[in-house]
């Protein structure tokens, strides 16, 4: 014989849950625990500078780096595009922009090392 039985339960609403989550998680505000660098730039890049660059973000010899994202005047290649995650990075094309951005966001970031890196 088949027995039905309805059990109920509420959640708490997600904000609730998520506020009560990084609480637990750590005391420190974001703009605490990570910085970032950043640069305007008329420099002209080629995509293999920005492949090299991102390549060595990945090294650790900058600090922890998080992010990086970008829009450079690659010369000869047009203007590109970059994004940058650890392990993976990406360089495209696109179309002109007034100048060039250049961010990177992490944690004990070694800022002069990173100006050198992309020569600003």
């Amino acid at each position: 014989m088949l027995t039905s039985v309805t059990v109920s339960y509420t959640s708490p609403p997600v904000s609730e849950r998520m506020t009560t989550s990084v609480e637990a998680l750590t005391d420190h505000d974001a703009d605490e625990v990570f910085t970032s660098w950043g640069v305007e730039t008329a420099k002209k890049f080629s995509k293999a500078d920005i492949e090299h660059a991102l390549t060595e973000l990945d090294t650790g010899n900058y600090g922890m780096i998080l992010r990086s994202k970008g829009i450079v005047d690659g010369g000869a290649d047009g203007w590109l595009e970059f994004d940058y995650v650890p392990g993976e990075w990406e360089v495209r094309s696109r179309g002109a922009d007034v100048g060039g951005k250049l961010v990177v966001i992490g944690s004990k970031l070694d800022e002069k090392a990173i100006a050198a890196l992309f020569g600003c």
